[in-house]
């Protein structure tokens, strides 16, 4: 059967997004990171405005793909 338009399997998902890395769980790597630094009494890092619209900018494009039903490249070298 086909897929719906908007649907992008996990394989697709994960050659879009990332190139020969591993995945992370953002959730489980912000607690990770939280905990260490609770355990070394370091203040945790904070991301950037710019990192922010970084992040924004590749979850908009990706957006724009699935609708758009391409498989581009978000990863640039």
């Amino acid at each position: 059967s086909e897929s719906p338009k908007n649907h992008v399997d996990s394989k697709t998902l994960c050659e879009v997004i990332v190139d020969n890395s591993e995945i992370r769980v953002p959730i489980k790597e912000e607690l990770s990171h939280f905990v260490r630094c609770l355990r070394e009494q370091k203040n945790p890092t904070t991301i950037t405005p710019v990192e922010v619209l970084a992040a924004l900018e590749v979850a908009l494009a990706l957006v724009r793909s699935c609708q758009e039903d391409r498989e581009d490249n978000l990863v640039q070298p």
